[in-house]
């Protein structure tokens, strides 16, 4: 099932693109799992918020938690440089890319609904509490988790494509077959002081 999912989000990613013959929007993505009674998760409520759900808050019987990064083209991300203020080819990739993710998790939950299970489902974004600007579902932090990456000292989470693109997740009560990951460290400061040089594409 695992491969089966994979394969959902990266023709998913590639009929998107199709849209938009003028430019690829992404690349790749890189997907990961975790146990949803994985013990690290309760670290969480410490670490992001006191308010940071588990998988069992999103879903009553939840067994899995699918991960997945959408990395940019590194033209979307390059468009921001010339000037202080985000570039159009920038906005208009994040409107895109909302409802990139969200139709990622649609297709998930229609497979996972046709083999008889459930899945709940997290917003890409604005799930967060509108004073503190804090989430109660860090897709960053959940990514750590299922092994997909690693944290720069600017706290953004490091793939092996890179931090820019998008993160998302969904829950599911069916019992994916997970080993644990560990990150290996992809920030060059923090294994060598030194920065400016990356281990992976598009950091």
């Amino acid at each position: 099932m695992k491969e089966e999912i994979e394969k959902l989000i990266f023709d998913c990613v590639e009929s998107e693109n199709a849209l938009f013959n003028s430019y690829n929007t992404w690349r790749q993505p890189l997907v990961g799992f975790i146990d949803a009674n994985d013990i690290r998760l309760n670290s969480l409520k410490k670490i992001v918020s006191k308010d940071h759900l588990l998988p069992n808050d999103i879903l009553c019987d939840a067994k899995s938690v699918i991960c997945f990064f959408v990395p940019f083209v590194s033209e979307i991300g390059q468009s921001n440089i010339p000037n202080k203020i985000s570039s159009e080819k920038w906005a208009l990739t994040y409107i895109r890319t909302n409802s990139l993710m969200a139709k990622i998790s649609g297709v998930i939950e229609t497979v996972m609904n046709k083999s008889g299970y459930s899945v709940g489902k997290i917003p890409a974004t604005d799930n967060f509490d509108q004073k503190t600007l804090i989430s109660n579902w860090s897709h960053r932090h959940i990514a750590y988790l299922s092994g997909l990456g690693s944290f720069g000292i600017n706290n953004m989470l490091i793939t092996d494509s890179g931090c820019c693109g998008r993160l998302g997740s969904v829950v599911t009560n069916y019992p994916l077959e997970i080993m644990v990951k560990s990150s290996r460290e992809r920030c060059i400061n923090k294994i060598n002081g030194k920065c400016g040089i990356s281990l992976v594409s598009g950091c």
